[in-house]
């Protein structure tokens, strides 16, 4: 398996472990993606023992996706303390409760659980084969505001994906170029404290995001930026280094 399969099958997996984390219930997605990656191994040939069996599943699966864990898993597969689960156990706990009939309650409740475990562990494995480039981490489509946004509308997306700090793309004045900065929570608190009167706070959320701060009124902050091909290592010295007080990494082409 090459870095691009890798990174196909961890974006699948996180995908689908953060829609079993909505729903204690929801281990169904988990379960749809672990027999892709038990398909696709198993379709290379990657073990002898089952190259020729012609009933696919996650039993037959279970072998390639352990060589998978063994080779490229920190702990490969077997944690060094009661903390966690080994992998071959899990797996058996997951398989075993999916051919079960229906689950409902209690029990799927521990399949999703299981599920969750075990994704991470996959995960992990995954993310070994990935390059270190910090384009095979990141987002591929963060939610972004927009200058000409009110922010009565960006505080909302902020509510509604609780948000601590969210993007901006704003113009630079004097200048052709354009900038990314970072809008915090607490930049629109203080922005909407300065009110005086319920009149007052209605036009500070009707106010567009370049007026709120090109009028001074509300603060931003520079955002921190680093290019695609960037090694995750030295953006995360760089991210040391730099006051960034937990701002998101933002991942943006050269300019």
């Amino acid at each position: 398996m090459n870095s691009e399969k890798a990174l196909f099958f961890r974006n699948e997996f996180r995908e689908a472990r953060a829609a079993a984390l909505e729903d204690a219930e929801g281990y169904q997605e988990i379960l749809f993606v672990l027999d892709r990656l038990g398909a696709y191994l198993f379709g290379g040939g990657c073990c002898e023992k089952h190259k020729h069996n012609k009933s696919p599943g996650l039993g037959a699966y279970k072998d390639c996706i352990i060589i998978l864990v063994k080779k490229h898993h920190p702990f490969k597969g077997n944690p060094p303390d009661d903390y966690h689960i080994m992998f071959d156990s899990l797996y058996d706990a997951v398989k075993n409760g999916r051919n079960d009939a229906f689950h409902q309650g209690a029990v799927a409740r521990s399949l999703t659980s299981h599920s969750v475990e075990l994704s991470l562990m996959l995960e992990d494995a995954l993310m070994a084969i990935m390059g270190g480039e910090i384009k095979n981490y990141m987002t591929r489509n963060p939610v972004c505001a927009r200058e000409w946004q009110p922010v009565s509308f960006v505080r909302q997306m902020m509510l509604e994906n609780s948000f601590s700090y969210i993007p901006v793309y704003m113009a630079k004045k004097c200048a052709r170029k354009t900038s990314w900065h970072a809008i915090a929570d607490y930049h629109i608190a203080a922005y909407l404290r300065s009110a005086d009167s319920d009149s007052h706070r209605k036009k500070l959320l009707a106010q567009p995001i370049k007026d709120a701060v090109g009028s001074n009124e509300m603060a931003i902050e520079k955002a921190f930026t680093a290019c695609p091909d960037e090694e995750v290592r030295a953006v995360l010295e760089r991210y040391v280094l730099e006051p960034c007080h937990g701002k998101p990494i933002l991942v943006v082409k050269k300019q």
